[in-house]
């Protein structure tokens, strides 16, 4: 209920899908923001946090700051990050840091291991050495062996990789279900996405706040 007085009653807008949703807001708010009406004075409301990553992708690919209240922000989430990081050793091989956040995700490497594994890559020497014995490391690298970076489409890297990361999410997080959703919503939005490198330099925005 509220007491405050108006004539405006909520409007109902069918759209087709979610992205055509996020599109409609974000487009909605630039309009409110040209007729005088400050990014302060305006919110989206969601019956769970992670409705909103979708929605949170286009306003930071539209540079339109914003702050989120009950949860983390979609591209700042440890499991997305997880993803993305495979993802940039397809788009650069010698990438040190997603290389070692991939890297320590595995059970019984640790940051010791891990920097022999990333110096060697970086070293040129063969991958198929003796530093490769765990089965999850053996694992990766048979994975991104796969990949022909120039005519791989985004959503068709995570799905290769999300079989292989499910493991690892169960064993890190205690709260793995729910972390799926946003798995689910980072393949939504990967499919309006032909280029690897398109994508990965949207999900790279740090939304201002």
């Amino acid at each position: 209920f509220t007491r405050k007085k108006g004539n405006k009653l909520p409007v109902f807008v069918d759209l087709k899908n979610e992205n055509a949703q996020s599109r409609y807001i974000a487009e909605k708010i630039l309009e409110l923001r040209e007729e005088g009406l400050e990014l302060k004075d305006m919110a989206v409301l969601f019956r769970s946090g992670w409705h909103s990553n979708d929605l949170e992708v286009e306003l930071s690919s539209r540079n339109i700051p914003f702050v989120k209240y009950g949860g983390q922000k979609f591209v700042e989430a440890a499991h997305i990050k997880d993803i993305i990081s495979y993802l940039r050793i397809i788009h650069n091989f010698h990438d040190q840091v997603s290389w070692l956040r991939a890297l320590l995700l595995i059970p019984g490497i640790g940051p010791k291991s891990a920097q022999r594994i990333i110096e060697n890559l970086n070293s040129q020497k063969d991958k198929d050495n003796k530093l490769l014995k765990n089965e999850e490391v053996r694992e990766l690298f048979g994975i991104l062996a796969k990949f022909d970076k120039a005519d791989l489409r985004p959503e068709e890297a995570i799905e290769k990789f999300v079989k292989y990361y499910q493991p690892l999410l169960k064993n890190k997080y205690d709260d793995y279900h729910r972390r799926l959703n946003d798995i689910e919503s980072l393949l939504r939005i990967a499919s309006r996405y032909v280029s690897l490198e398109d994508f990965l330099t949207d999900m790279a925005l740090e939304p201002p706040e």
